[in-house]
Formats: structure tokens, C-alpha cells, sequence
């Protein structure tokens, strides 16, 4: 912390010190923390996206057909340095509570620049690749194979997009849903409204009351704190009764709501859950202004599984563990979608 303020004087950049607020803020390990300043000109990528994937750095798409670079390339160099030195930099600034959160954030916040800034990367066979950030955030498409919110993939298994399909959509599809043998969920991402869904799940109501709590705070320093305010999802069993085998498909995206939702699925035992651990950070978020036009967000909120044992830093643990491998990417398949309907088949 006294490093920080006394590099914080010396800052000559808004940028300067908005990284600085994101190096001391990293070493709380909260997914939540954000840190963002009027101004900020960081808002562009180059024209791809990239993984770690077993323990190699790489391409995992393309968006510029102009570009020397496939879905598969292994990306040893970037801007000149080693790329397992460029990403320790980059883990530095950023506050997350597991690896896979961690991973998640540092695979965009590596790319991300000021717009037309150069991005040269030095591939495993020597091959160099110069390009430049010209993508702007909102444009920018990482995934671009998105699922759709809600199909069938054949023999009787349906696939519903958590993050796509709303819950007037489900409603529609219950039919569907009825008569499918087995359902997989994709919650790698955040719910669009369709908790309703996780009703259809369970069999009586919910009975957990102390899973969420907010801190009563009244003095200052966080000092004589008083008790906790106990919050929760009444959530209800609802008819009709959805009797397929279900999966729930998750990894280090899902965060907050996304792990909310997740919450209800593993405490239950309402499905399979297939993937990667979540990112381990729920709660509802606090925000703090700062002089000079800048802004923090950080987790305000206490919240435990179900059962009353930790959640930070821990997250929804998958009963059945997935990793992608290079293969795959070269390939475009999706594994972990794959060993679901392997599951869903049996």
C-alpha cells in the first residue's frame, strides 16, 4: 500500500495512475475490482483473440482474412518480449480470486490499447505478424461462434444458451424441454434473466436463507461491526417438472450472477456440471469516485455456498473436468460442449 500512494505522486498520466490503482487493488484477489477514468483511450484491439492452452499461448480466432495467422498458431513473442513475461505484466494489474477468472480477464486485457497503436507477435516457427489495435471493445468479438439461445443437437438432447436464451424463450420451448432426454445448459457467461429456468429444476423449494449477507457498517475503519443483513433468492419449485438428465456447461467466465445461478445447480445436485471452476467472486458491487474522474468497483457483499462454507476464491467446482487442447482449437471443435453430449448420450 505505501509503495502505491508514494508511485501514485510520481504518476504523470491519467493511464500511469489508473495502473498503479490497478496493481494495489490486484493483491485483494476480487474479480469484482474495476478501474476505469474519464478519458481512457485503452479501448481497442488487434484483429484476434488468444488462450493459454496447455501451457502454450494460443490463436484461438481471426477476424482479419489479410492476417498471416490461423486458429492454432503459437504465439512465442509479443512487442518484442517473451510471451510468458508479457502476461506476468499483465497479471499484475488484475484483481481476481481463481486462475480461471484470472485467465479469463488477462487474455483481453493483454490485447487492449489505444486505437492504430502496433501489435507484433513472433509465431513458434519464427513467422512475424505485425498488425495494429483497430477493433473498438464494443465491436470486438472474441466468441464469435456463439451458440444460439436454444436448439436441438439430435437425438433428443436440447441445448439452451444461459446467456442467450430468455426466460420468455424457455417458456416457449418447454415442450421441448419436456421431451428432451437430456438438456444442456451453457453458463459459460452471465444469465440473461432466466433464473425461472433453475424452477423447472427442483423438486421442492429453496430453503437456504444466509448465503448472502451485507455488512452492517456504522463506524468508520470497519470498526464495531455490528451483524450481517441476511439475504436470498426465493426461488420455487415450479410445474412442470423438467425430468431430463441435465448439464450445466460453466468455466472461469462466470462470475456473480453467472455463480448466483451456478449456486442453486450444485448446492441441489440439479445436473451435471462439465467445464472449469468459476471465478469465485459474487455479491453485489460497490463503486467508490475518485478525484479526478476516476472510478473502482469492488465486491460489497458476504457470500457463501449454500451449505455455509466458502465461495471466494473457490467458485462452482465442475464434477466433471474439461480442458481444451491446441487439437481442438486447430480443429474448431468445442470439448467441453462435446463431452457433455458424450455424457448426454450415455
Amino acid at each position: 500500500m505505501e509503495q502505491s500512494l508514494k508511485a501514485s505522486y510520481q504518476s504523470t498520466s491519467d493511464a500511469e495512475y489508473a495502473n498503479i490503482l490497478k496493481k494495489m487493488t490486484a493483491k485483494l484477489k476480487d474479480g469484482h475490482i474495476s478501474v476505469w477514468y474519464t478519458g481512457n483511450k485503452s479501448q481497442y484491439y488487434p484483429p484476434f483473440s488468444w488462450d493459454w492452452i496447455e501451457n502454450k499461448l494460443v490463436i484461438k480466432s481471426v477476424m482479419d482474412s489479410t492476417l498471416k495467422l490461423k486458429k492454432g498458431d503459437i504465439v512465442e513473442k509479443i512487442n518484442g518480449q517473451d510471451a510468458g513475461n508479457y502476461f506476468q505484466k499483465i497479471y499484475e494489474h488484475i484483481s481476481a480470486a481463481t486462475p480461471g477468472y484470472l485467465n479469463h480477464r488477462a487474455k483481453t486485457e493483454s490485447l487492449i490499447g489505444e486505437k492504430d497503436t502496433p501489435f507484433n507477435i513472433v509465431l513458434a516457427g519464427g513467422q512475424q505478424v505485425n498488425t495494429s489495435r483497430k477493433i473498438h471493445a464494443s465491436s470486438y468479438n472474441a466468441d464469435a461462434s456463439r451458440q444460439e439461445a436454444i436448439k436441438s443437437l439430435g437425438n433428443d438432447i436440447t441445448y439452451i444458451s444461459i446467456s442467450n436464451a430468455k426466460m420468455k424463450k424457455i417458456d416457449e420451448s418447454i415442450e421441448l424441454l419436456k421431451s428432451s432426454k437430456a438438456i444442456i445448459c451453457d453458463l459459460r457467461g452471465y444469465p440473461t434473466d432466466n433464473t425461472g429456468l433453475i424452477e423447472y429444476l427442483m423438486v421442492g423449494d429453496d430453503t437456504s436463507s444466509k448465503w448472502m449477507q451485507i455488512p452492517q457498517i456504522i463506524y468508520p475503519d470497519q470498526e464495531k461491526l455490528i451483524t450481517y443483513q441476511n439475504e436470498r433468492w426465493p426461488l420455487k419449485a415450479k410445474a412442470p417438472h423438467l425430468n431430463a438428465k441435465i448439464f450445466f456447461l460453466i468455466d472461469g467466465r462466470a462470475i456473480s450472477y453467472a455463480e448466483s445461478y451456478m449456486s442453486f445447480i450444485e448446492h441441489y445436485k440439479l445436473a451435471t456440471i462439465i467445464g472449469q471452476p468459476t471465478a469465485g467472486t459474487n455479491g453485489n458491487v460497490n463503486s467508490i469516485n475518485l478525484p479526478g474522474g476516476f472510478n473502482m468497483w469492488f465486491t460489497g457483499m458476504k457470500v457463501l455456498k449454500h451449505d455455509g462454507s466458502q465461495h471466494h476464491g473457490v467458485g462452482i467446482i465442475p464434477n466433471i473436468y474439461v480442458n481444451q487442447t491446441v487439437k481442438g482449437i486447430i480443429e474448431g471443435r468445442d470439448e467441453i460442449l462435446e463431452r457433455a453430449i458424450a455424457e448426454a448420450s450415455k
